[in-house]
């Protein structure tokens, strides 16, 4: 009989708008065969219910579960939310001019972080399904839902999938926009303490690359620590040279602000610089923005694509650009782009947790100067575009491969639930 697993995410895993979204289906879509998995997600987004019909269709064997309050709620938690927005926007920025909670997301959202624990009627939604199924297994994606084990309080597994390590993300915000900022830094501290404490309520703590696991690992015993990259399906071969066609593609949400960062950095310090040197080159920035930025940085030479539903269409030819100076895990992005045969252009953040070389699988830059200077040297030299895709191509075929990703995966679930019969 095959073992039940239950896969709680934050949010929908489709479309592929992300790598996270991407990592999450990949899995899904090959052990679906091997075990019966569930997966259960509270819904935001008015386009998950079509959405989910279309994953439903391409995953008839998944028994995929969304929570989603009725509008009355829904309406009462805006109102909510209008309000604490207007509290802290509003009377206490004009009461409190100074404080730092006004100049950074790590104070703005702190009391989401350290206060708020799992949304309550999702935790019941969950502990309904637990009660009708008989699960091996409960696999908890994403750090929205990481305080779970609190209120399951089951004898199941379960395991948590840390798609980044969330104090250092905010540490590193901190050390680049407020270094010397002693209320962020007491902050800091206790987003730390409650990240580490919920993580030790799970019976294994995945981490998707070994760097992460390494800094983890100075917290958490070893045992409870596994190393299982995300990787995506090979595409197949092709047989088209590469030839640059004067784009350079950003792909990224502004909703996620290691990405808002990031590209507001290059538009702001790189690119004037790489626009006036390269007369004929344009920036395609790929994923959803808000208007208030689109209408700032667009021009004839940065275009706001949106989402787009072919990637490889849209990437082919170009060089990617990956100016991340905050985060943690790993850039999906920086691997699809690679497999595609498409060169990048990252900083050393940007590329943390892949193991790859400055100017043999792709160029790191971590300044603007560096940035610009790396922009013109691939740009001009055809040379190093074929060293750094082919060098790429095969260091992810050594190292992270769909086959070797989903062989960790799998020795995983075996040394938790046994192997299949």
């Amino acid at each position: 009989m095959k073992k039940r697993i239950l896969i709680v995410s934050s949010f929908l895993p489709y479309p592929l708008n992300s790598g996270g979204h991407i990592g999450v289906f990949e899995m899904v879509n090959h052990f679906k065969n091997s075990y019966n998995i569930s997966l259960a997600y509270l819904s935001y987004q008015k386009e998950d219910k079509k959405n989910q019909n279309i994953l439903q269709e391409k995953w008839p064997e998944v028994k995929i579960h969304s929570f989603r309050r009725s509008n009355i709620e829904r309406i009462k938690n805006s109102l909510l939310y209008r309000l604490q927005n207007f509290y802290f926007t509003v009377i206490k920025k004009r009461w409190f001019p100074h404080s730092a909670w006004f100049h950074s997301p790590v104070a703005s959202n702190a009391f989401m972080i350290t206060e708020q624990l799992c949304d309550a009627d999702f935790v019941n939604f969950i502990r309904s399904l637990i009660k009708k199924e008989s699960y091996d297994l409960i696999q908890v994606e994403f750090y929205g839902n990481i305080s779970l084990p609190i209120f399951l309080k089951v004898d199941i597994p379960i395991i948590f999938i840390h798609h980044e390590l969330r104090f250092v993300k905010f540490s590193r915000e901190i050390d680049a926009l407020f270094p010397d900022d002693p209320y962020l830094s007491a902050l800091m501290e206790q987003i730390k303490a409650y990240e580490i404490k919920m993580l030790r309520l799970y019976d294994k703590v995945v981490l998707l690359s070994e760097n992460d696991k390494k800094i983890i690992s100075a917290y958490l015993e070893e045992d409870k620590l596994y190393s299982s990259p995300l990787s995506i399906r090979d595409l197949k071969k092709t047989d088209t040279p590469y030839k640059f066609n004067n784009i350079l593609t950003f792909l990224g949400g502004g909703s996620h602000f290691p990405n808002r960062d990031g590209l507001i950095w290059f538009l702001e310090t790189c690119f004037p610089a790489i626009e006036k040197a390269h007369k004929e080159i344009k920036l395609n920035i790929i994923g959803s923005w808000d208007k208030k930025t689109i209408e700032k940085y667009s021009s004839e030479k940065v275009i706001f694509c949106g989402f787009v539903e072919n990637l490889e269409n849209v990437l082919k030819n170009s060089i990617m650009i990956v100016p991340i100076r905050i985060g943690s895990g790993i850039r999906m992005k920086i691997i699809e782009a690679s497999n595609m045969g498409v060169p990048v252009i990252t900083t050393t953040i940007g590329v943390e947790g892949i193991d790859f070389r400055n100017k043999e699988e792709c160029l790191i830059a971590d300044t603007s100067d560096d940035f610009i200077l790396a922009v013109k040297e691939l740009v001009e030299n055809d040379k190093m575009q074929r060293q750094v895709i082919d060098n790429a191509k095969k260091r992810i075929e050594e190292l992270y491969s769909f086959d070797k990703a989903i062989q960790k995966r799998q020795i995983l679930y075996n040394n938790i639930l046994g192997k299949n019969e």
